[in-house]
């Protein structure tokens, strides 16, 4: 009996001595996002222990040590620098692939853990399959051969089928019969299954910008498979092929999207709503120099997806890597040392969407202080302070030497005192106050003048009478 049970427990584990593992899926074009978005999808039928494995070209510019497990019958899924590679599917192993894949071709092979090849695609004549300008991908489709197909990460290549459903009849079931009010029987009628479809994209876009659509079909048991076609209807009079496809509405409005799969004789479709507004994304400030930063903002109601959006200034592009999203009313701030875009002190920066359109222009000129940046406010460039994220937009007032002005003196005479003022004091009165001592500066004024006029009378009078003397 314990020979018996150590026997079984033998078969019950993981089997990995003579795995077999293939390379099943290349991306070496990337994506529609960026061409660095590169990945590579491993497939075994049985089962692997990848640790001590290498992934690597010919030449050795590329060369990744593998580590993990596939399972029997999974994928493993290498992708290129991050994990926003491709959108909504999770890496195995983040690599950098080195200098990346040449789109001319590669000789890939793949070794275990002792050193042996366990697979090799020599494409040094050109890659066999994948098309750099719809993005689809190059797709084992037997031993030998490879297609040109919408991608399938970790999932079923598109030449590939699920497992049919069993053969056997199913028993027809028997009909019971169910009382009801009026005494009879119910029929009971067999549940009749279909394949379904899917669409995946944002609830919300903008008009201009592309919009992703992801496709999904799924078996008679609600399983993931790949269907033989996709075909989009976006609702605006235009239409797709493809699994995943990019679409631009010219204008806003609320569309109804529709997604027909077919596998065989069998076919479905899915729908969708998707709400496009204006654009109201832009660039709304930005600080030059080696601390370079680009500000954007979203003064929409929405949350909005701005994957493959580029700012592009100084001859040089970032492309906002997958999964990115600025909310409503919000800032987006990406700093230089982030997007590797150093600002020279006046200049342009651009802002495109992923069709490579311009959504915006941001150009600026000046000579800026410490602590100030160039702010959109309304349709101008001014020079504000900083304030990234939180749009001050507060304008930088210049020092400049004060003007010189004349202050208004108030000043009160009191009767038989004299009081000194400040030269630049400024003097409040009480209105009894102001009132009974202008009533005494009067009067005062009054008795001066009156002894003034009595000596020139005076005076004139004493000449008069010399005058007459001498005549």
């Amino acid at each position: 009996m314990a020979i018996l049970i150590i026997f079984l427990g033998f078969f019950a584990l993981p089997f990995f001595a003579d795995a077999s593992v293939v390379i099943n899926e290349i991306s070496w074009m990337g994506t529609s996002n960026s061409a660095q978005d590169e990945w590579i999808e491993l497939y075994s039928d049985s089962g692997a222990n990848l640790e001590g494995w290498i992934l690597k070209t010919v030449d050795d510019a590329m060369s990744i040590p593998l580590s993990g497990s596939i399972p029997a019958g999974g994928y493993f899924l290498i992708e290129r620098t991050d994990d926003s590679t491709v959108p909504n599917v999770s890496a195995d192993l983040i690599a950098p692939f080195g200098s990346g894949l040449s789109n001319s071709g590669e000789i890939l092979i793949l070794t275990n853990s002792s050193g042996g090849e366990e697979d090799r695609v020599d494409a040094s004549g050109g890659w066999q399959a994948g098309d750099n300008t719809t993005k689809d991908t190059m797709q084992k489709s037997s031993p030998t051969g490879w297609v040109t197909a919408p991608w399938t990460p970790k999932a079923l290549n598109t030449t590939q089928a699920s497992t049919p459903p069993s053969s056997t009849p199913s028993p027809t079931p028997t009909p019971t019969p169910t009382t009801g009010g009026s005494g009879g029987s119910a029929n009971v009628t067999e549940e009749t299954k279909t394949i379904s479809a899917k669409i995946t994209s944002e609830d919300v876009g903008i008009s201009g910008a592309d919009v992703f659509f992801y496709g999904s079909a799924f078996d008679f048991g609600g399983k993931e498979m790949v269907a033989q076609r996709y075909f989009w209807n976006f609702g605006d009079g235009k239409t797709a092929l493809g699994r995943n496809v990019l679409h631009a509405y010219q204008f806003p409005g609320i569309y109804q999207v529709s997604l027909s799969i077919s596998l065989g004789e069998n076919s479905a479709s899915g729908y969708k709503s998707v709400e496009i507004i204006p654009s109201e994304i832009f660039i709304s400030e930005v600080i030059p120099g080696l601390d370079s930063w680009v500000e954007l903002k979203n003064s929409s109601s929405k949350r909005i997806e701005i994957t493959g959006w580029t700012i592009q200034s100084q001859g040089k592009n970032f492309s906002l890597p997958s999964g990115t999203f600025i909310g409503s009313s919000a800032f987006l701030v990406i700093p230089g040392d982030v997007s590797g875009i150093s600002l020279a002190d006046s200049g342009e920066v651009l802002l495109l969407y992923s069709s490579g359109k311009t959504a915006d222009s941001f150009r600026y000129s000046g000579n800026l202080s410490s602590g100030q940046s160039f702010t959109r406010i309304g349709a101008d460039i001014k020079i504000t302070v900083a304030s990234p994220g939180s749009g001050g937009g507060k304008i930088a007032q210049k020092i400049v030497a004060p003007t010189p002005s004349v202050k208004k003196i108030e000043t009160t005479f009191k009767k038989n005192s004299v009081e000194n003022i400040p030269a630049e004091a400024e003097i409040k009165i009480e209105p009894e106050a102001q009132t009974a001592q202008v009533s005494d500066s009067f009067f005062s004024g009054s008795i001066l003048y009156w002894g003034l006029a009595a000596i020139g009378i005076g005076l004139l009078a004493g000449l008069g009478f010399l005058a007459s003397r001498r005549v």
